[in-house]
């Protein structure tokens, strides 16, 4: 094991060297949750992305812990400037080089097949199965979780499961053949909640705030996404009509997809829009003018029975032939 995880370290050192020549105006500081800052002194890790010639197609991406310099995670994505866009396999290490996680991305860059989770000391933490459903939701299979002793949480589906979707946001209660029943609670920094499901199914909640403002919640006010009047499609075609192809795109010949993200807030208006993919020569920026012009608020989406700001993805399709 020490023998491998030596090679690992030594093959990424090579592809950091190879990386730092050919690409140092492409590295990109990232504070301790992942954001990118121009204070190197805020710096806890770094990034650099390459075109790789074996895979015309996508991108090599690594992350570095800052001083160190050991890998932080390594992954394949297919747009340079989106992380997210991982296919094939990623994998995370922890600040002391002990292995992360490794899971695998198919190419709608969702989570698939097994993924496993380690603590830094090298114990397993989780063993699941996920599997992609149509509606782009998963369905995820609970093999095995336990603490960092290797006490046993559940096994197969069944137990109590405590599920860390960050350090300051934890929920728990039991499983029954992978399925949510009994009592369940939450807590985050700004609120708490208990639960009652069976079989899967919410039958009420209640959840209480930082403020103490208590909120009844079923399963028909759980989670509701935000939803602009007459569907997506309505939004794309509004933003259609609105834009204006810049003069140096339609010399360029420039066609593709435009991606803008964009927060819907409680009141369904559309607030920090961004460019997330572009294809230059202004076209981002003339989509981003579009989507501006937009009047109509969303109706906003919904979590534990509460008015929820939800973050928003728009690919736009750019051609000229049409």
């Amino acid at each position: 094991m020490k023998f491998k995880a030596y090679l690992l370290f030594f093959f990424f050192g090579l592809m950091y060297s190879s990386f730092s020549t050919a690409q140092e105006n492409k590295v990109i500081h990232l504070d301790k949750k992942g954001k990118p800052t121009k204070d190197e002194a805020q710096s806890f890790s770094y990034r650099i992305v390459v075109k790789d010639p074996a895979q015309p197609d996508l991108f090599r991406y690594a992350e570095f812990y800052t001083g160190s310099d050991l890998v932080k995670t390594t992954a394949w994505i297919k747009n340079a400037s989106l992380p997210h866009t991982a296919v094939g396999e990623k994998l995370t290490y922890h600040v002391n080089g002990q292995l992360h996680t490794r899971e695998q991305y198919n190419e709608k860059y969702q989570l698939v097949d097994t993924a496993y989770r380690y603590y830094a000391n090298g114990v397993t933490e989780s063993i699941k199965i996920y599997k992609p459903q149509k509606d782009a939701k998963q369905d995820v299979y609970f093999v095995l979780t336990q603490d960092s002793l290797g006490n046993k949480e559940v096994i197969h589906g069944n137990g109590n499961l405590r599920y860390r979707f960050s350090a300051d946001n934890i929920e728990e209660g039991p499983l029954v053949n992978n399925k949510k029943n009994g009592e369940w609670t939450g807590k985050s920094k700004k609120s708490s909640y208990t639960e009652q499901w069976e079989n899967d199914v919410l039958i009420s909640g209640v959840s209480t705030d930082s403020t103490g403002t208590i909120t009844t919640y079923d399963k028909d006010n759980y989670e509701v996404s935000p939803e602009y009047p007459g569907g997506i499609n309505a939004l794309r075609k509004i933003v259609g009509a609105n834009y204006q192809y810049p003069a140096k795109a339609v010399r360029e010949g420039l066609s593709g997809t435009v991606i803008l993200s964009f927060l819907v807030e409680k009141d369904g208006s559309m607030s920090t829009i961004k460019i997330e993919q572009d294809l230059g020569s202004g076209t981002g920026e003339a989509a981003m003018d579009a989507l501006r012009q937009v009047r109509q608020k969303w109706s906003p989406g919904i979590l534990r029975g509460n008015k929820v700001r939800v973050a928003y993805r728009l690919p736009i399709t750019l051609s000229l032939n049409q």
